[in-house]
Protein backbone atom coordinates (compact mmCIF):
# COMPACT_ATOMS: atom_id res chain seq x y z
CA UNK A 1 0.00 0.00 0.00
CA UNK A 2 3.03 2.27 0.86
CA UNK A 3 4.18 1.78 -2.64
CA UNK A 4 0.53 2.95 -3.93
CA UNK A 5 0.80 6.14 -2.25
CA UNK A 6 4.43 7.10 -2.71
CA UNK A 7 3.15 6.32 -6.45
CA UNK A 8 0.31 9.15 -5.91
CA UNK A 9 2.68 11.72 -4.38
CA UNK A 10 5.17 11.59 -6.78
CA UNK A 11 2.36 12.39 -9.99
CA UNK A 12 1.12 15.22 -7.76
CA UNK A 13 4.42 16.61 -7.14
CA UNK A 14 4.40 17.31 -10.81
CA UNK A 15 0.82 19.37 -10.85
CA UNK A 16 0.61 23.18 -10.49
CA UNK A 17 -0.42 24.16 -6.99
CA UNK A 18 -3.61 26.11 -8.28
CA UNK A 19 -4.51 22.96 -10.14
CA UNK A 20 -4.82 20.93 -7.02
CA UNK A 21 -6.77 23.15 -4.99
CA UNK A 22 -8.92 23.97 -7.64
CA UNK A 23 -9.63 20.16 -8.39
CA UNK A 24 -14.10 20.26 -8.06
CA UNK A 25 -14.63 16.73 -6.23
CA UNK A 26 -11.31 18.10 -3.19
CA UNK A 27 -12.45 21.75 -2.90
CA UNK A 28 -15.82 21.28 -2.42
CA UNK A 29 -15.55 18.48 0.10
CA UNK A 30 -12.99 20.29 2.23
CA UNK A 31 -15.15 23.35 2.06
CA UNK A 32 -18.47 21.06 3.18
CA UNK A 33 -16.18 19.65 5.94
CA UNK A 34 -15.22 23.17 7.34
CA UNK A 35 -19.70 24.47 7.03
CA UNK A 36 -19.98 21.23 9.25
CA UNK A 37 -17.06 22.12 12.07
CA UNK A 38 -18.52 25.75 11.85
CA UNK A 39 -21.89 24.64 13.28
CA UNK A 40 -20.16 23.80 16.36
CA UNK A 41 -16.40 25.51 16.50
CA UNK A 42 -15.48 29.18 16.22
CA UNK A 43 -12.34 27.81 14.43
CA UNK A 44 -9.91 31.45 15.36
CA UNK A 45 -7.20 30.54 17.52
CA UNK A 46 -8.07 26.78 17.67
CA UNK A 47 -5.16 24.19 18.13
CA UNK A 48 -6.07 21.22 15.06
CA UNK A 49 -4.27 18.09 14.64
CA UNK A 50 -4.57 16.62 11.03
CA UNK A 51 -3.78 12.73 10.90
CA UNK A 52 -2.58 11.09 7.57
CA UNK A 53 -2.82 15.12 6.21
CA UNK A 54 -2.13 13.76 2.42
CA UNK A 55 -1.79 16.65 0.46
CA UNK A 56 -2.67 18.79 3.60
CA UNK A 57 -5.32 20.73 1.87
CA UNK A 58 -7.77 20.32 4.92
CA UNK A 59 -4.59 21.79 7.31
CA UNK A 60 -5.30 25.09 4.74
CA UNK A 61 -8.22 25.69 4.86
CA UNK A 62 -8.85 25.90 8.35
CA UNK A 63 -5.73 27.90 8.63
CA UNK A 64 -7.22 30.04 6.52
CA UNK A 65 -9.95 30.37 9.23
CA UNK A 66 -7.55 31.17 11.97
CA UNK A 67 -6.80 27.74 13.23
CA UNK A 68 -3.31 26.46 14.15
CA UNK A 69 -3.10 23.14 12.00
CA UNK A 70 -0.19 20.41 12.78
CA UNK A 71 -0.46 17.78 9.48
CA UNK A 72 1.19 14.42 10.29
CA UNK A 73 1.64 12.00 7.88
CA UNK A 74 4.17 8.65 7.86
CA UNK A 75 4.89 9.29 4.02
CA UNK A 76 7.64 11.85 3.35
CA UNK A 77 6.29 12.45 0.05
CA UNK A 78 2.97 13.65 1.58
CA UNK A 79 4.58 15.96 3.82
CA UNK A 80 6.84 17.81 1.07
CA UNK A 81 3.68 18.27 -1.27
CA UNK A 82 1.83 19.50 2.11
CA UNK A 83 4.83 21.88 2.46
CA UNK A 84 4.48 23.30 -0.92
CA UNK A 85 0.85 23.88 -1.16
CA UNK A 86 0.83 25.61 2.13
CA UNK A 87 3.37 28.04 1.27
CA UNK A 88 1.66 29.02 -2.33
CA UNK A 89 -0.99 29.99 -0.51
CA UNK A 90 0.31 31.89 2.45
CA UNK A 91 -1.20 29.37 5.46
CA UNK A 92 1.38 30.62 7.62
CA UNK A 93 -0.35 28.77 10.56
CA UNK A 94 -0.19 25.08 9.01
CA UNK A 95 3.04 23.24 9.78
CA UNK A 96 3.50 19.25 8.37
CA UNK A 97 5.27 16.82 10.37
CA UNK A 98 6.66 12.98 8.54
CA UNK A 99 6.01 11.20 12.01
CA UNK A 100 3.17 9.03 13.25
CA UNK A 101 0.06 9.23 15.56
CA UNK A 102 1.50 7.18 18.63
CA UNK A 103 5.00 9.15 18.21
CA UNK A 104 3.14 12.52 20.16
CA UNK A 105 3.19 12.25 23.83
CA UNK A 106 2.24 15.23 25.78
CA UNK A 107 0.81 17.17 23.09
CA UNK A 108 -2.69 18.51 23.21
CA UNK A 109 -5.43 19.82 20.98
CA UNK A 110 -8.83 21.24 20.90
CA UNK A 111 -9.60 18.60 17.74
CA UNK A 112 -8.11 16.33 16.17
CA UNK A 113 -9.19 14.45 12.70
CA UNK A 114 -8.51 12.29 9.99
CA UNK A 115 -10.09 12.02 6.42
CA UNK A 116 -9.51 9.12 4.25
CA UNK A 117 -7.19 7.19 6.56
CA UNK A 118 -9.09 4.97 9.02
CA UNK A 119 -11.35 3.02 6.51
CA UNK A 120 -7.32 1.37 5.39
CA UNK A 121 -7.07 -0.38 8.93
CA UNK A 122 -8.67 -2.92 11.06
CA UNK A 123 -11.36 -2.56 13.85
CA UNK A 124 -9.09 -3.25 16.55
CA UNK A 125 -6.33 -0.62 15.41
CA UNK A 126 -9.09 2.09 14.60
CA UNK A 127 -10.12 2.09 17.94
CA UNK A 128 -6.34 2.28 19.12
CA UNK A 129 -6.33 5.11 17.25
CA UNK A 130 -9.57 6.79 18.42
CA UNK A 131 -8.51 6.41 22.13
CA UNK A 132 -4.50 8.00 21.17
CA UNK A 133 -6.46 10.56 19.63
CA UNK A 134 -8.75 11.31 22.21
CA UNK A 135 -6.23 11.03 24.94
CA UNK A 136 -4.50 14.72 23.25
CA UNK A 137 -7.68 16.01 21.40
CA UNK A 138 -11.06 17.58 23.53
CA UNK A 139 -12.62 16.62 19.86
CA UNK A 140 -12.23 13.57 17.71
CA UNK A 141 -13.45 13.63 14.16
CA UNK A 142 -13.43 10.91 11.67
CA UNK A 143 -14.41 11.03 8.17
CA UNK A 144 -14.28 7.60 6.05
CA UNK A 145 -16.33 6.70 2.53
CA UNK A 146 -20.01 6.13 3.08
CA UNK A 147 -21.12 3.09 1.87
CA UNK A 148 -24.48 4.48 2.02
CA UNK A 149 -23.48 6.05 -0.95
CA UNK A 150 -24.86 3.60 -3.77
CA UNK A 151 -22.67 5.96 -6.49
CA UNK A 152 -19.45 5.39 -3.89
CA UNK A 153 -20.31 1.55 -4.12
CA UNK A 154 -21.05 1.39 -7.43
CA UNK A 155 -18.00 3.30 -8.98
CA UNK A 156 -15.36 1.48 -6.65
CA UNK A 157 -16.83 -2.01 -7.75
CA UNK A 158 -16.81 -1.33 -11.27
CA UNK A 159 -13.21 0.08 -10.81
CA UNK A 160 -12.28 -2.75 -9.17
CA UNK A 161 -13.37 -4.89 -12.07
CA UNK A 162 -11.58 -3.20 -14.57
CA UNK A 163 -8.45 -2.70 -12.71
CA UNK A 164 -8.98 0.89 -12.15
CA UNK A 165 -9.07 1.18 -8.19
CA UNK A 166 -5.55 2.59 -6.94
CA UNK A 167 -6.54 3.32 -3.54
CA UNK A 168 -6.36 -0.53 -2.01
CA UNK A 169 -8.70 -2.26 0.49
CA UNK A 170 -11.52 -0.02 1.84
CA UNK A 171 -13.53 -0.73 5.24
CA UNK A 172 -17.55 -0.20 4.46
CA UNK A 173 -19.14 2.14 6.81
CA UNK A 174 -22.47 3.42 7.50
CA UNK A 175 -21.76 4.83 11.15
CA UNK A 176 -18.96 4.77 13.32
CA UNK A 177 -20.96 4.51 16.57
CA UNK A 178 -20.12 1.25 17.56
CA UNK A 179 -16.12 1.91 17.32
CA UNK A 180 -16.46 5.19 19.26
CA UNK A 181 -18.32 3.36 21.54
CA UNK A 182 -15.54 0.56 22.16
CA UNK A 183 -12.62 3.57 22.49
CA UNK A 184 -14.76 4.76 25.09
CA UNK A 185 -15.66 8.09 22.99
CA UNK A 186 -19.38 9.25 23.11
CA UNK A 187 -20.89 9.53 19.15
CA UNK A 188 -22.28 12.98 19.37
CA UNK A 189 -22.85 13.80 15.54
CA UNK A 190 -22.68 11.67 12.38
CA UNK A 191 -23.34 13.35 9.18
CA UNK A 192 -22.24 12.83 5.16
CA UNK A 193 -21.05 15.47 3.02
CA UNK A 194 -19.64 15.58 -0.22
CA UNK A 195 -22.22 16.86 -3.04
CA UNK A 196 -19.51 17.08 -5.91
CA UNK A 197 -17.20 14.36 -4.61
CA UNK A 198 -19.93 11.39 -4.89
CA UNK A 199 -20.79 12.74 -8.15
CA UNK A 200 -17.40 12.73 -9.51
CA UNK A 201 -16.66 9.29 -8.45
CA UNK A 202 -18.86 8.80 -11.88
CA UNK A 203 -16.01 9.86 -13.80
CA UNK A 204 -14.68 6.16 -13.19
CA UNK A 205 -17.92 4.93 -15.29
CA UNK A 206 -19.49 7.49 -17.34
CA UNK A 207 -18.80 11.83 -17.14
CA UNK A 208 -22.37 12.19 -18.21
CA UNK A 209 -23.68 10.79 -14.97
CA UNK A 210 -21.88 13.53 -13.56
CA UNK A 211 -24.09 16.70 -13.71
CA UNK A 212 -27.11 14.43 -13.63
CA UNK A 213 -25.52 13.41 -9.68
CA UNK A 214 -25.33 16.94 -8.75
CA UNK A 215 -28.49 17.95 -9.54
CA UNK A 216 -30.24 15.62 -7.80
CA UNK A 217 -28.00 16.41 -4.66
CA UNK A 218 -28.07 20.06 -5.04
CA UNK A 219 -32.21 19.44 -5.03
CA UNK A 220 -31.73 17.43 -1.44
CA UNK A 221 -29.38 19.76 -0.25
CA UNK A 222 -31.59 22.43 -0.73
CA UNK A 223 -34.57 20.45 0.91
CA UNK A 224 -31.87 20.24 4.05
CA UNK A 225 -31.19 16.73 3.16
CA UNK A 226 -28.26 14.45 3.83
CA UNK A 227 -26.02 14.26 0.24
CA UNK A 228 -22.86 12.84 -0.47
CA UNK A 229 -20.23 9.89 0.02
CA UNK A 230 -18.47 10.69 3.04
CA UNK A 231 -19.35 10.18 6.44
CA UNK A 232 -17.87 12.85 9.05
CA UNK A 233 -17.95 11.32 13.13
CA UNK A 234 -17.78 13.79 15.41
CA UNK A 235 -16.76 12.27 19.14
CA UNK A 236 -15.15 12.98 22.91
CA UNK A 237 -15.35 12.40 26.14
CA UNK A 238 -17.55 15.06 26.64
CA UNK A 239 -21.55 14.35 26.26
CA UNK A 240 -22.47 17.57 24.40
CA UNK A 241 -21.49 18.93 21.38
CA UNK A 242 -22.77 22.95 21.84
CA UNK A 243 -24.26 24.83 18.42
CA UNK A 244 -21.38 27.64 17.18
CA UNK A 245 -24.12 30.66 17.23
CA UNK A 246 -22.40 33.39 15.15
CA UNK A 247 -22.55 36.93 17.16
CA UNK A 248 -23.25 40.04 14.80
CA UNK A 249 -26.41 40.93 12.75
CA UNK A 250 -26.92 40.75 8.56
CA UNK A 251 -28.93 42.68 6.21
CA UNK A 252 -30.60 41.26 3.00
CA UNK A 253 -30.85 43.42 0.31
CA UNK A 254 -33.08 42.62 -2.86
CA UNK A 255 -33.16 44.80 -5.73
CA UNK A 256 -36.00 44.21 -8.18
CA UNK A 257 -37.09 45.75 -11.21
CA UNK A 258 -40.01 43.22 -12.86
CA UNK A 259 -39.81 40.41 -11.09
CA UNK A 260 -43.01 39.83 -9.88
CA UNK A 261 -43.30 36.62 -11.19
CA UNK A 262 -40.31 35.84 -8.97
CA UNK A 263 -41.62 37.52 -5.68
CA UNK A 264 -43.95 34.57 -4.43
CA UNK A 265 -40.95 32.14 -4.59
CA UNK A 266 -38.50 34.09 -3.37
CA UNK A 267 -40.86 34.73 -0.06
CA UNK A 268 -40.91 31.08 0.35
CA UNK A 269 -36.94 30.89 0.15
CA UNK A 270 -36.76 33.56 2.65
CA UNK A 271 -38.99 31.91 5.27
CA UNK A 272 -35.88 30.29 6.66
CA UNK A 273 -33.91 33.41 6.92
CA UNK A 274 -36.96 35.23 9.44
CA UNK A 275 -34.25 34.90 12.28
CA UNK A 276 -33.93 38.30 14.86
CA UNK A 277 -30.43 39.21 13.27
CA UNK A 278 -31.56 39.38 10.09
CA UNK A 279 -33.30 42.40 7.93
CA UNK A 280 -34.84 42.41 5.05
CA UNK A 281 -34.96 45.05 2.49
CA UNK A 282 -36.48 45.37 -0.85
CA UNK A 283 -35.73 47.51 -3.35
CA UNK A 284 -38.22 48.70 -6.15
CA UNK A 285 -36.56 49.84 -8.88
CA UNK A 286 -39.44 51.89 -10.64
CA UNK A 287 -40.75 48.51 -11.88
CA UNK A 288 -43.33 48.88 -14.61
CA UNK A 289 -44.93 45.34 -13.57
CA UNK A 290 -47.09 44.00 -10.62
CA UNK A 291 -43.84 44.39 -8.66
CA UNK A 292 -44.87 47.16 -5.87
CA UNK A 293 -48.08 45.72 -5.52
CA UNK A 294 -46.93 41.98 -4.76
CA UNK A 295 -43.86 43.56 -2.41
CA UNK A 296 -46.81 44.91 -0.30
CA UNK A 297 -48.51 41.43 0.38
CA UNK A 298 -45.12 40.56 2.52
CA UNK A 299 -44.81 43.76 3.85
CA UNK A 300 -46.47 42.86 7.73
CA UNK A 301 -45.53 39.32 7.59
CA UNK A 302 -42.01 39.75 7.11
CA UNK A 303 -40.99 43.44 9.15
CA UNK A 304 -39.44 43.82 6.06
CA UNK A 305 -38.42 47.90 4.44
CA UNK A 306 -39.81 48.35 1.29
CA UNK A 307 -38.32 50.71 -0.56
CA UNK A 308 -40.21 52.49 -4.10
CA UNK A 309 -38.30 54.35 -6.02
CA UNK A 310 -39.27 57.06 -8.58
CA UNK A 311 -36.65 56.41 -11.04
CA UNK A 312 -34.80 53.48 -12.16
CA UNK A 313 -31.56 53.81 -11.40
CA UNK A 314 -30.12 49.90 -12.30
CA UNK A 315 -28.97 47.04 -10.15
CA UNK A 316 -26.02 48.67 -8.60
CA UNK A 317 -27.75 51.98 -7.73
CA UNK A 318 -30.56 49.99 -5.92
CA UNK A 319 -28.06 48.15 -3.77
CA UNK A 320 -26.56 51.12 -3.00
CA UNK A 321 -30.34 52.73 -1.85
CA UNK A 322 -30.63 49.48 -0.05
CA UNK A 323 -27.36 49.83 1.46
CA UNK A 324 -27.92 53.33 3.02
CA UNK A 325 -30.96 52.32 4.69
CA UNK A 326 -29.34 49.14 6.00
CA UNK A 327 -29.16 49.29 10.03
CA UNK A 328 -26.15 46.51 10.40
CA UNK A 329 -22.69 46.29 10.07
CA UNK A 330 -23.28 43.16 7.27
CA UNK A 331 -24.99 43.07 4.29
CA UNK A 332 -26.09 40.33 1.72
CA UNK A 333 -26.91 41.48 -1.76
CA UNK A 334 -29.98 39.01 -3.07
CA UNK A 335 -31.47 38.94 -6.71
CA UNK A 336 -34.89 38.29 -7.03
CA UNK A 337 -34.75 35.50 -9.25
CA UNK A 338 -31.86 33.78 -7.08
CA UNK A 339 -32.60 31.39 -4.12
CA UNK A 340 -30.62 30.69 -0.49
CA UNK A 341 -29.90 27.83 0.23
CA UNK A 342 -30.72 26.74 3.92
CA UNK A 343 -28.52 27.80 6.32
CA UNK A 344 -26.27 28.97 4.01
CA UNK A 345 -26.30 32.86 5.43
CA UNK A 346 -25.65 31.52 8.99
CA UNK A 347 -22.68 29.52 8.11
CA UNK A 348 -21.45 32.21 5.93
CA UNK A 349 -21.56 34.41 9.24
CA UNK A 350 -19.65 31.96 11.32
CA UNK A 351 -16.98 31.38 8.67
CA UNK A 352 -16.41 35.24 8.17
CA UNK A 353 -16.32 35.40 11.85
CA UNK A 354 -13.50 33.05 12.10
CA UNK A 355 -11.63 34.38 9.23
CA UNK A 356 -9.28 37.16 9.57
CA UNK A 357 -9.99 40.66 9.13
CA UNK A 358 -10.45 41.86 5.51
CA UNK A 359 -11.64 37.79 4.13
CA UNK A 360 -14.07 37.97 1.37
CA UNK A 361 -16.18 34.67 1.15
CA UNK A 362 -16.92 33.85 -2.63
CA UNK A 363 -20.69 31.88 -3.28
CA UNK A 364 -20.73 30.08 -6.76
CA UNK A 365 -23.76 29.73 -8.64
CA UNK A 366 -25.57 26.24 -8.71
CA UNK A 367 -27.51 27.02 -12.41
CA UNK A 368 -31.16 26.44 -12.43
CA UNK A 369 -33.82 26.53 -14.98
CA UNK A 370 -37.24 27.62 -13.63
CA UNK A 371 -36.36 26.91 -9.97
CA UNK A 372 -34.91 23.16 -10.52
CA UNK A 373 -31.46 22.82 -10.57
CA UNK A 374 -29.75 21.66 -14.10
CA UNK A 375 -26.57 20.26 -12.61
CA UNK A 376 -23.62 22.94 -13.78
CA UNK A 377 -21.88 24.44 -10.98
CA UNK A 378 -19.81 28.36 -11.86
CA UNK A 379 -17.00 27.53 -9.27
CA UNK A 380 -15.41 30.47 -8.04
CA UNK A 381 -11.56 29.91 -8.66
CA UNK A 382 -9.07 28.98 -5.43
CA UNK A 383 -6.10 31.13 -6.28
CA UNK A 384 -3.25 32.49 -4.16
CA UNK A 385 -4.19 35.75 -3.72
CA UNK A 386 -6.65 38.72 -5.11
CA UNK A 387 -3.78 40.07 -7.41
CA UNK A 388 -4.06 36.47 -9.44
CA UNK A 389 -8.00 37.27 -9.21
CA UNK A 390 -7.48 40.57 -10.81
CA UNK A 391 -4.97 39.27 -13.55
CA UNK A 392 -7.47 36.42 -14.41
CA UNK A 393 -10.40 39.08 -14.87
CA UNK A 394 -7.94 41.35 -17.33
CA UNK A 395 -6.93 38.17 -18.88
CA UNK A 396 -10.31 36.54 -19.60
CA UNK A 397 -12.14 40.50 -20.12
CA UNK A 398 -14.95 39.83 -17.01
CA UNK A 399 -14.92 39.70 -13.31
CA UNK A 400 -13.67 36.53 -11.29
CA UNK A 401 -15.77 37.84 -7.77
CA UNK A 402 -19.08 38.92 -6.98
CA UNK A 403 -21.43 41.27 -4.74
CA UNK A 404 -24.50 38.57 -4.85
CA UNK A 405 -25.25 36.06 -2.25
CA UNK A 406 -22.26 36.39 0.08
CA UNK A 407 -21.93 38.46 3.56
CA UNK A 408 -19.78 42.27 3.24
CA UNK A 409 -19.20 44.55 5.78
CA UNK A 410 -20.89 47.89 4.59
CA UNK A 411 -18.45 50.16 5.56
CA UNK A 412 -15.97 48.99 2.81
CA UNK A 413 -18.52 48.78 0.34
CA UNK A 414 -19.87 52.18 0.83
CA UNK A 415 -16.04 52.85 0.78
CA UNK A 416 -16.42 51.56 -2.66
CA UNK A 417 -19.24 53.07 -4.32
CA UNK A 418 -17.72 56.78 -3.47
CA UNK A 419 -14.29 56.00 -5.28
CA UNK A 420 -16.82 54.28 -8.52
CA UNK A 421 -18.91 57.50 -8.50
CA UNK A 422 -15.68 59.35 -8.67
CA UNK A 423 -14.44 57.23 -11.44
CA UNK A 424 -18.03 57.43 -13.41
CA UNK A 425 -17.80 61.19 -13.42
CA UNK A 426 -14.24 60.89 -15.34
CA UNK A 427 -15.77 58.76 -17.91
CA UNK A 428 -18.41 60.96 -18.40
CA UNK A 429 -20.91 58.14 -17.37
CA UNK A 430 -24.13 58.53 -15.44
CA UNK A 431 -24.60 54.37 -14.48
CA UNK A 432 -22.78 50.50 -15.63
CA UNK A 433 -25.16 48.15 -16.27
CA UNK A 434 -22.53 45.39 -16.60
CA UNK A 435 -19.69 44.48 -14.74
CA UNK A 436 -20.64 46.90 -11.54
CA UNK A 437 -20.48 44.73 -9.26
CA UNK A 438 -17.17 42.87 -10.02
CA UNK A 439 -15.42 46.61 -10.40
CA UNK A 440 -16.68 47.50 -6.72
CA UNK A 441 -15.04 44.35 -5.01
CA UNK A 442 -12.22 45.60 -7.30
CA UNK A 443 -11.99 48.68 -5.63
CA UNK A 444 -12.03 47.36 -2.26
CA UNK A 445 -9.65 45.16 -3.15
CA UNK A 446 -6.67 48.04 -4.38
CA UNK A 447 -8.04 49.91 -1.18
CA UNK A 448 -7.23 47.11 1.72
CA UNK A 449 -11.18 46.27 2.63
CA UNK A 450 -10.60 43.05 1.02
CA UNK A 451 -7.37 41.32 1.59
CA UNK A 452 -8.04 37.55 1.32
CA UNK A 453 -10.27 35.93 -0.83
CA UNK A 454 -11.63 32.34 -0.23
CA UNK A 455 -14.24 30.14 -2.40
CA UNK A 456 -16.99 28.26 -0.18
CA UNK A 457 -18.74 25.11 -1.51
CA UNK A 458 -20.66 24.55 1.88
CA UNK A 459 -23.72 26.76 0.40
CA UNK A 460 -24.74 27.86 -3.50
CA UNK A 461 -26.01 30.73 -5.08
CA UNK A 462 -29.16 28.94 -6.92
CA UNK A 463 -28.78 30.96 -9.92
CA UNK A 464 -31.65 31.15 -12.47
CA UNK A 465 -29.99 31.11 -15.62
CA UNK A 466 -31.34 31.77 -19.64
CA UNK A 467 -32.73 35.05 -18.55
CA UNK A 468 -33.60 36.83 -22.20
CA UNK A 469 -33.36 40.32 -20.23
CA UNK A 470 -30.01 39.79 -18.89
CA UNK A 471 -27.79 42.62 -19.09
CA UNK A 472 -24.85 40.68 -19.18
CA UNK A 473 -26.17 39.26 -22.30
CA UNK A 474 -26.32 42.72 -24.30
CA UNK A 475 -23.18 43.15 -26.10
CA UNK A 476 -23.49 47.01 -26.14
CA UNK A 477 -23.61 47.27 -22.43
CA UNK A 478 -20.74 44.62 -22.12
CA UNK A 479 -18.50 46.58 -25.05
CA UNK A 480 -18.98 49.52 -23.14
CA UNK A 481 -18.91 49.11 -19.47
CA UNK A 482 -16.45 45.96 -19.22
CA UNK A 483 -13.62 48.34 -20.38
CA UNK A 484 -13.84 50.72 -17.52
CA UNK A 485 -13.74 47.82 -15.31
CA UNK A 486 -10.34 46.57 -17.31
CA UNK A 487 -8.66 49.95 -17.53
CA UNK A 488 -8.99 50.89 -13.46
CA UNK A 489 -7.48 47.42 -12.63
CA UNK A 490 -4.95 47.55 -15.27
CA UNK A 491 -3.93 50.91 -14.55
CA UNK A 492 -3.64 49.39 -10.69
CA UNK A 493 -1.31 47.05 -11.74
CA UNK A 494 0.71 48.62 -13.69
CA UNK A 495 -0.26 46.21 -16.82
CA UNK A 496 2.47 45.17 -19.43
CA UNK A 497 2.11 45.26 -23.16
CA UNK A 498 2.11 41.68 -22.94
CA UNK A 499 -0.84 41.55 -20.86
CA UNK A 500 -2.88 43.86 -22.89
CA UNK A 501 -1.95 42.13 -26.02
CA UNK A 502 -3.68 38.60 -24.12
CA UNK A 503 -6.07 40.68 -23.97
CA UNK A 504 -6.89 42.21 -27.55
CA UNK A 505 -6.64 38.37 -28.64
CA UNK A 506 -8.81 37.89 -25.70
CA UNK A 507 -11.73 40.72 -27.14
CA UNK A 508 -11.51 39.36 -30.55
CA UNK A 509 -12.24 35.86 -29.86
CA UNK A 510 -14.79 37.12 -27.65
CA UNK A 511 -16.62 39.48 -29.64
CA UNK A 512 -15.48 39.42 -33.28
CA UNK A 513 -12.81 41.68 -34.64
CA UNK A 514 -14.82 44.89 -35.19
CA UNK A 515 -16.37 44.49 -32.09
CA UNK A 516 -13.17 43.29 -29.97
CA UNK A 517 -10.99 46.58 -31.81
CA UNK A 518 -14.00 48.55 -30.47
CA UNK A 519 -13.81 46.78 -26.90
CA UNK A 520 -10.12 47.53 -26.81
CA UNK A 521 -10.52 50.92 -27.75
CA UNK A 522 -13.46 51.91 -25.18
CA UNK A 523 -10.17 50.83 -22.94
CA UNK A 524 -7.92 53.03 -23.89
CA UNK A 525 -9.80 55.66 -23.22
CA UNK A 526 -10.77 54.56 -20.17
CA UNK A 527 -6.94 54.25 -19.14
CA UNK A 528 -6.67 57.78 -20.18
CA UNK A 529 -9.30 59.47 -18.64
CA UNK A 530 -8.67 57.27 -15.21
CA UNK A 531 -5.26 58.30 -15.10
CA UNK A 532 -5.86 62.36 -14.81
Amino acid sequence: MNKVWDTIWESYQKIPSVQILNEPAGMTQRSEFVGLLLKYFDLKGKSILDVGTGTGQYCIELSLRGAHCLGIDIDPGSIKLAKRLANDYDAYNCSFKNMDLFDLKDDKFDIVFSMGTVEHFSNEYIIKMLRKMSEIGDYVIIGVPFSGSQTYMLSKAYSKKIGTWEYGEEQNFQTLSKLFKEAGLFLLQEKTIGLCSEAYYFKRINNNLIPLQIADNLKKMFEGKDIGSWLISIGSKRRSLEPNIPEGEVSIIIPVYNGEKYIKRLVRNLDHCRQSNFEIIFVNDDSTDDTKKELGKYYEYYGATIINLKKNVGEIGARLEGLKRASNDYVYFLDVDDLIFPGGITTMLQDLKSCPDNTYLSNSCAMMEKGKFTGPIWFHEFWKNPRDYIVSELINLCGKISLGNTIIRKEGLLAAYEILDIMLKKANRERMKVSGDSILLDIMVFNGYIEKIIPVYYTYRGYEHGESTSASQQIDDRIRDIPLQMAYCFNKINGTNELENLMTHRAIISYGSHLGSLFMNNFKTYREVLNV
